[in-house]
């Protein structure tokens, strides 16, 4: 019978500053937003105003510095659920969600 393992409780994102976190802790909290949006079912100005509150830490270098991947993940999702994001072919997804 396989050990079970110990669930770790889900962390407090509530009051989630960049600054004061390292870039694991970063893209985790990307990850993590990614989910709740999805699963919560946020959409047009519901969504931007959730996604201006929970990033309001953000600067252009910490989107710039986050996994590009989740990056283009939020970016494809914000604008898959009703928010205008910029996209151009000279600008850079951390640009535009900045």
């Amino acid at each position: 019978m396989p050990a079970q393992q110990e669930q770790q409780p889900e962390r407090d994102w509530s009051a989630f500053s960049a600054p004061e976190n390292d870039i694991k802790t970063i893209n985790d909290f990307i990850k993590y937003k990614l989910k709740e949006y999805d699963e919560i079912r946020f959409r047009n100005f519901d969504l931007w105003d959730q996604f201006k509150e929970d990033f309001e830490s953000f600067t252009e270098d910490t989107f710039k510095s986050a996994n590009q991947t989740f990056i283009q993940k939020l970016r494809i999702q914000l604008r898959k659920y009703g928010v205008w994001v910029k996209k151009e072919r000279q600008g850079t997804a951390a640009q535009a969600l900045y």
